[in-house]
């Protein structure tokens, strides 16, 4: 597994009692609530009515008198047509939530906080990165957490969070701080699983094959990829990503082995490099490469190269994005090949009839934080600004954009028009619906399915149900946070452990290393303190379930 730093996220459940939280209003503004209007004293920000259970609603759009500096890395999508502020999304944003928007571009995180000189708004996955986390960037005086504004300036964002539990787990501090306006995805397909096996349908037709299910079954289809249809690389996939397939279970089902990293079974914590099951999955990798069904240059193999191979007959199968893989490849193949086709293909169980043990899972809350600094001049207009994604409307214009243009509504139901689906100045998808909204890089709202059931074909989204076909939400540990006194601890563990894996990953799959030194593999790991590591995982996981 590839040496990671591990996202900081929340490991403490909220007690209901975090929500009693004096009500706080810009000047000027009014707010509503379900059951009526409450003003507020102009100019002092002081609600005149008693704080209450009744949750307090922000109007939209604000006064517009309020101009704030929003700092954030400016999608590729939208770089590769246009500006950030060119788009009409800018500046429907502004118009919809009533706050005029200055622009930072970030290109360095670090070296924006390491600036001292902070925009009022800050958007960026780069939190983890900040050396103590997100509680320390609050503790450190640059983040304002919002825990004060979640039943007034934020309700929508508070009561989204309250809907699904791993979202409230993922959008706190362990001091049950709320820091700010999380990215949150759904459980849609596409949203949480995006990858998975891809195959050559063609070729399965032309061979009267299906897709395989089995470990036995995959062997055999790759063989008659290598025999009857002159496939160099059979199963064509970078070292990074044969390693990504173990640790997301797509491979590993059919040896017992859930994942190649973490997992949990009933509550337990289980490092998959380090179970006696690992052992029989690597015996089963360095029998496909010794049989040359497995690129021989997977170690150096790189994504372009990757991507080649499977359009150009050199491969049959590899790992891919229903989007960048299937999307990409069967677009850029249409013309050349009309006979060309791709499938899914699911995680391989032991037996026909199984269920496969775990699959591809993005986390719910990915870590891409919007927060509000402490240089802020007006923070409650900020809140509600950020919280307007969070509001019906808001979530129209930040996944769909702007009603006549990018979409259209039929029945109650917003659908994407035929100028983002087919675009007339032959835009890709992506690129055509990014000048309308936020979608698809992640950002201050929560992420849906619509993206992937609109835009994508029959085959990218029956891949995305077939990859999704297994029992991995009995195993799935979303990501937690490592105390902070065991972080220094678990941080020099790993860093000497995920490099001994990933080495010895590669000399086990290539035979360079006879797998008859298992036993030294695992021994070496046990003096290495795997065991102290998965001790510290257990922790933490254990303080997310509390």
């Amino acid at each position: 597994m590839k040496k990671r730093v591990i996202p900081i996220l929340l490991t403490i459940v909220l007690l209901a009692a975090l929500f009693s939280v004096c009500a706080c209003t810009p000047a000027g503004s009014t707010t509503t609530t379900q059951k009526g209007t409450t003003t507020t004293t102009a100019g002092t920000g002081t609600s005149q009515s008693s704080t209450t259970a009744t949750p307090v609603y922000p109007t939209y759009p604000l006064d517009g008198t309020v101009t704030l500096k929003y700092a954030s890395a400016v999608s590729a999508h939208v770089t590769a047509v246009s500006t950030w502020p060119d788009t009409p999304f800018w500046q429907a944003w502004q118009d919809q939530t009533g706050v005029k928007l200055e622009l930072q571009e970030v290109t360095d995180f670090s070296l924006l906080l390491a600036s001292g000189d902070y925009p009022d708004i800050i958007t960026s996955g780069a939190w983890g990165s900040y050396s103590g986390g997100i509680a320390k960037a609050i503790d450190d005086g640059i983040v304002m957490p919002i825990t004060d504004y979640l039943d007034t300036l934020a309700v929508n964002y508070k009561e989204r969070l309250m809907s699904n539990e791993e979202w409230m787990k993922g959008a706190t501090t362990p001091d049950g701080q709320f820091p700010g306006f999380y990215h949150l995805r759904s459980n849609d397909p596409g949203v949480s699983n995006s990858y998975g096996m891809i195959m050559r349908k063609d070729w399965l037709d032309d061979l009267g094959l299906s897709a395989p299910v089995t470990a036995d079954e995959f062997i055999d289809t790759l063989t008659a990829f290598k025999n009857d249809k002159s496939a160099v690389s059979p199963f064509s996939i970078p070292i990074g990503e044969l390693r990504n397939m173990g640790n997301w279970g797509i491979l590993t089902s059919p040896y017992g082995l859930v994942s190649t990293g973490y997992f949990h079974t009933d509550g337990k914590v289980h490092y998959g490099a380090f179970e006696a099951s690992y052992k029989d999955y690597l015996i089963w990798l360095n029998k496909l490469f010794s049989d040359g069904l497995l690129d021989k240059n997977f170690l150096t193999l790189d994504t372009a190269t990757k991507n080649s191979n499977i359009m150009n007959g050199i491969s049959g199968a590899t790992g891919g994005y229903a989007g960048g893989g299937i999307g990409v490849w069967m677009g850029t193949m249409k013309d050349k090949d009309p006979e060309y086709e791709l499938v899914g293909v699911g995680s391989l169980v032991a037996n026909a009839g199984d269920k496969a043990l775990f699959s591809q899972r993005q986390a719910l809350v990915p870590g891409q934080l919007s927060v509000v600094t402490t240089s802020c001049k007006n923070p409650e207009i900020a809140v509600q600004f950020l919280n307007y994604g969070y509001t019906e409307p808001g979530d129209l214009l930040m996944q769909f954009g702007i009603e006549g243009k990018s979409f259209e509504m039929r029945d109650g139901k917003p659908y994407y028009t035929d100028l983002v689906l087919k675009n007339p100045d032959g835009l890709p998808f992506a690129q055509a619906l990014s000048q309308y909204d936020f979608c698809p890089e992640n950002g201050p709202y929560i992420q849906g399915g619509e993206f992937c059931f609109q835009s994508y074909t029959d085959i990218q989204n029956h891949a995305l149900a077939v990859w999704r076909d297994s029992d991995i939400l009995e195993h799935f540990i979303a990501p937690v946070t490592i105390d902070p006194k065991d972080a220094e601890e678990y941080s020099t563990i790993t860093s000497e452990i995920f490099t001994y894996i990933n080495e010895n990953f590669a000399l086990f799959v290539t035979g360079e290393k006879s797998i008859s030194e298992f036993d030294v593999y695992i021994d070496t790991l046990k003096s290495m303190k795997i065991e102290r590591m998965i001790e510290l995982y257990q922790n933490a996981y254990d303080k997310y379930m509390g």
